[in-house]
């Protein structure tokens, strides 16, 4: 009897739930009073001896210490036995025991394919055993004979056997406070998938490309723990992505109509309207992918150097020196708008036909935007007049020495004339 104390018991401590406690002493009236698991109220610690249905084993030394320890320690042996205890099959137990033998756990845990010294494979087994009444029953108690509780076939056990086996469906809520404890609740976490067959779980996050480097390692863990598969869904948040994708537009920007997305390249693309450096996009498109592991694309952007202002005066006119041995041709570079589309038009830049005033401005956008000081395009729908602005006279001048012949023959049959103006900013 002395020998119970500082063993781990499993104890029905309800009418239908069992659970593994550590045993603390002997009480008067044929009791015990035990430790229970972690999470597990403590308010009721003492059980008769009639509430003991299978003795597994001495408990390690170090979790006799404290209340607490102990209370850790059994709750992490529940968690390693439900792993365990969804491979086994009771029928397939069955049909390898013979009908009036009776078997001790450590060896029914043998004919599993189990350890019978390992406490988490003795409390998985005892779990299952409990649980399959119509296929085997107790011979003798814990208290009978030399304190082995021995097992047996049950009357009816083959009938039994024809009825399909009940799998054990997972406990949902345990597995998802498992994931919690470990995950905690990201903002970014916004659904969470049980498979209630087998336990698998989903977890949806905003922008799942970017949750490995920032979970990676904690779902492996919670997954372990939880003796389930976790995933991740691949599917981006679709609002999320399109509003953080407004949220990293450049300022000067302004993005017109709605957004595009390309769940093949994993790219979202912007249509906006403004003026910015090369820079800034960058370091929009840099943070932009370090959130969520997309690329930004945006559309329509004129992009400018860094700062134009009279000290760049003189560097501006050098590059333009070198812009204009390729002045016959669109420069590359001109094709500031970073929408690929329009670089398919760059073997036939001109129209056939004339073209409307939108498609016009368009044009002297594309042509004129990597010119050093050069501001805006607009038009006069009165006058079929081209505006163009430009920060300081001296560049508007050499600029458009290069620049006009080719705007002009590219805007023929649509503008009545092209007139520049000086902008002071």
């Amino acid at each position: 009897m002395s020998e119970l104390v500082g063993s781990i018991l499993l104890l029905l401590v309800s009418h239908e739930s069992a659970k593994p406690v550590v045993c603390r002493s002997i009480e008067h009236g044929a009791a015990v009073r035990v430790q229970l698991p972690k999470g597990i109220s403590q308010e009721r610690i003492r059980f008769p001896f009639s509430a003991i249905l299978e003795v597994l084993g001495p408990a390690p030394q170090d979790v006799l210490q404290s209340n607490a320890q102990a209370g850790t320690y059994l709750n992490d042996l529940v968690k390693a036995m439900r792993r365990i205890r969804r491979t086994i099959s009771a029928h397939d137990l069955a049909r390898k025991c013979q009908e009036h033998v009776s078997y001790t756990l450590g060896e029914l845990c043998a004919a599993a394919d189990l350890f019978p010294q390992s406490l988490e494979d003795r409390l998985a087994l005892a779990k299952v055993l409990q649980k399959n009444l119509p296929l085997f029953t107790q011979s003798r108690g814990v208290f009978e004979g030399e304190g082995l509780t021995l097992y047996e076939l049950a009357p009816g056990w083959q009938e039994a056997l024809d009825m399909e086996e009940e799998v054990e469906r997972p406990d949902q809520n345990w597995i998802l406070s498992v994931i919690e404890g470990y995950l905690g609740s990201p903002a970014d976490l916004y659904r969470r998938s049980v498979d209630p067959d087998t336990g698998a779980v989903t977890l949806s996050f905003h922008f799942p490309l970017a949750v490995e480097k920032r979970y990676g390692e904690a779902i492996a863990a919670a997954a372990e723990d939880a003796g389930v598969p976790i995933s991740i869904s691949p599917n981006a948040h679709q609002g999320a992505l399109a509003k953080t994708a407004r949220q990293h537009v450049p300022p000067g920007l302004t993005v017109q109509g709605g957004h595009s997305i390309y769940l093949d390249r994993s790219i979202i693309s912007l249509n906006c309207v403004g003026r910015t450096t090369r820079e800034a996009i960058a370091s929009a498109q840099a943070q932009f992918y370090e959130e969520t592991g997309w690329q930004l694309e945006l559309k329509g952007v004129i992009v400018t150097s860094n700062v134009v202002n009279a000290e760049n005066v003189n560097q501006a006119l050098s590059a333009l020196s070198a812009i204009s041995e390729t002045s016959s041709q669109i420069p590359e570079a001109a094709a500031t708008s970073i929408d690929a589309a329009q670089t398919r038009k760059e073997a036939n830049p001109f129209p056939a036909e004339p073209l409307s005033q939108h498609e016009a401005i368009q044009l002297a956008q594309r042509m004129l935007s990597a010119l050093p000081g050069y501001y805006k395009a607009g038009g006069e729908v009165a006058t079929s007049t081209l505006l163009l602005r430009f920060h300081f006279r001296s560049l508007r001048k050499r600029a458009m020495q290069m620049c006009l012949p080719n705007l002009r023959h590219g805007l023929a049959g649509t503008c009545g004339c092209i007139r520049q103006h000086i902008s002071k900013h």
